[in-house]
């Protein structure tokens, strides 16, 4: 009788170190999609400002100095968000080997670019800046595989994470090329037929990406896609008028009569709309990951279990007297 007592004691010690381990798992899992989403924020913070330079710098080299005197501060945005961002890499949010290394590549080509702007052509300004921008959202996207967030089980989850991290980003960087190009066309005073097919083919891009998000995020299930619907709105409205803009007043008229700075305004109106429906998509998926770990936290997920294991040896018990 007594060997059996002990197995089924140790039957049920096993099943209550089965469950800890169990919760220490997920809870881990959970840390590590909080972080993917921390780093998300930080690096979409840094897309932004590059982009923000890209159009700036691209102005000033086409002999528009509007932007000049606003140039360092940007700078040091970008200075702030690459130290903000860098040690999130070194900390394991990137689950990737090598990410930390490319951080600092990225860097250094940012410091050179920042020290020779003035040498370049726009040209080679503009591919410069495009080129860090796309690491950065190479980056992006392998902590975001890393932290799991792409892998969730709930496929509306997983839906609102292939938004937040490729759909939305590429909009952005879209509008952010289209305003740049844009912001050089206007300093420039003309539109050559190749900056006519680039903007021309950028806005047929912008218009495509929009449709594609605005879809996916309408299907979600309700209440996470009702309560979208104000920041899907707003991001329609916003990027719609500003391809508008691009197509009635540069691409397709001869003369260039748009001012700089109403076009960049209507270009950062647009970015600045998607930024809002990528912070509300992150508070959304933080919100969803902090409920799960709040759960994780309540005994009385377990008790059932717990109950069903003691129940289990109790009724065992008895049957120990029958045996020889």
């Amino acid at each position: 009788m007594f060997p059996i007592l002990t197995g089924l004691t140790l039957l049920l010690a096993f099943l209550v170190l089965l469950v800890a381990v169990e919760q220490r798992f997920e809870r881990a899992l959970l840390d590590r999609k909080a972080a993917g989403i921390l780093h998300l924020r930080r690096t979409t913070e840094l897309m932004i400002s590059l982009q923000q330079h890209r159009g700036m710098a691209n102005s000033c080299l086409n002999g528009d100095t509007a932007f000049r005197a606003r140039l360092p501060s940007v700078q040091k945005n970008i200075e702030e968000q690459l130290r903000a961002t860098m040690p999130l890499a070194d900390e394991g949010a990137d689950a990737h080997a090598g990410q930390l290394s490319r951080w600092r590549a990225i860097h250094d080509s940012w410091q050179e670019l920042k020290r020779g702007l003035f040498d370049l052509s726009p040209a080679e300004s503009f591919a410069a800046h495009t080129r860090i921008i796309r690491e950065v959202l190479c980056l992006m996207e392998e902590a975001a595989d890393g932290s799991g967030i792409m892998f969730d089980p709930d496929p509306s989850n997983r839906c609102m994470a292939a938004i937040l991290v490729r759909r939305l980003p590429e909009l952005i960087e879209q509008i952010g090329q289209g305003r740049g190009l844009g912001a050089g066309v206007i300093a420039s005073g003309k539109c050559p037929p190749v900056f006519r097919i680039k903007l021309g083919f950028l806005a047929h891009r912008i218009d495509g990406l929009l449709n594609e998000t605005q879809e996916a995020l309408r299907d979600l299930s309700p209440p996470t896609g009702r309560d979208l619907q104000a920041g899907l709105a707003t991001s329609r409205e916003s990027t719609r008028k500003f391809v508008n803009l691009l197509n009635e007043r540069i691409i397709q008229p001869s003369r260039i009569e748009l001012k700089l700075k109403p076009y960049f305004a209507e270009a950062t109106r647009a970015i600045e709309a998607n930024i809002a429906l990528i912070d509300q998509l992150m508070d959304t998926l933080h919100g969803v990951f902090a409920l799960r770990a709040n759960e994780l936290a309540r005994p009385k997920r377990y008790v059932p279990l717990f109950a069903a294991a003691v129940s289990i040896l109790v009724a065992l018990v008895p049957l120990t007297w029958l045996l020889p």
